[in-house]
């Protein structure tokens, strides 16, 4: 074979891309349910059953079927949305015990099956993203890739400088250390104070968890922005298309 014949080989390889994060970027299914798929044998490209986990499939891969159901990958648009989170609403898409969630806002986009990139907690508001694209919900939860939070948090007291240095520098929790970025006073009340803070992560109930180590109390979380995503002129239960364009200049390849 030729060199040349050797090049076209090796910059097609270079070019194909794993099965599971094909699916998930048509918006399929996640990364996860794909492996799973494939260790129980539900998916075949061009008629044969994928058995191998880093299977690699070329980004023009039309021929795929899972449970014996050839895929429309066209059919598959991702779609990408910001939604303003009211208080006292779970984020997820259902709850079993049929309080007030992110699927009762959407049920117009149910077609879509979209799932939120992340949570927050039942009392806070604000910013939350929701998409189809697997590799993009993926990218925004992950900690690995350092997706900034911002938020608004208003508790009780009057913190001093030291506490908002403590922060600044991680406060150790049970599940580790916590550290905020680019904390900020906002404003005082009689009584609150508000600031501005960001997180890198998204541990459980970890910015209340934060002030308490400190011995503060938060009395309101409003998450203002998420990576380049402002809440801007969003009300509460609004959602906003998020142009595909946007959406994929924020993934690492």
């Amino acid at each position: 074979m030729s060199s040349k014949s050797n090049k076209k080989k090796s910059t097609k390889d270079q070019d194909q891309v794993r099965l599971n994060k094909f699916l998930s970027q048509k918006g399929v299914l996640s990364r996860r349910q794909v492996d799973q798929y494939i260790e129980t044998g539900r998916i075949k490209v061009a008629g044969k059953t994928i058995k191998e986990l880093g299977f690699k499939v070329s980004p023009d891969e039309k021929d795929i079927e899972i449970d014996h159901v050839p895929l429309d990958l066209d059919a598959h648009k991702l779609k990408y949305y910001m939604f303003y989170k009211p208080k006292n609403v779970v984020s997820t898409l259902s709850d079993p015990e049929k309080r007030p969630c992110l699927g009762d806002f959407i049920q117009e986009l149910s077609d879509i099956k979209l799932v939120p990139a992340g949570r927050l907690d039942y009392d806070a508001e604000g910013l939350v993203l929701l998409s189809n694209d697997g590799e993009f919900v993926h990218q925004m939860m992950h900690p690995r890739f350092g997706k900034k939070k911002t938020y608004q948090v208003k508790v009780k007291g009057v913190p001093t400088p030291e506490d908002m240095k403590k922060l600044s520098n991680g406060v150790k929790l049970e599940d580790g250390m916590a550290k905020a970025y680019g904390i900020k006073f906002l404003k005082k009340t009689k009584s609150n104070s508000w600031y501005e803070m960001a997180l890198k992560e998204g541990r459980n109930h970890q910015i209340k968890r934060m002030w308490l180590k400190l011995g503060f109390h938060v009395l309101k979380i409003l998450r203002i922005q998420f990576s380049i995503f402002k809440l801007g002129k969003l009300k509460p239960g609004q959602f906003q298309e998020i142009p595909y364009a946007t959406a994929q200049t924020l993934l690492k390849k």
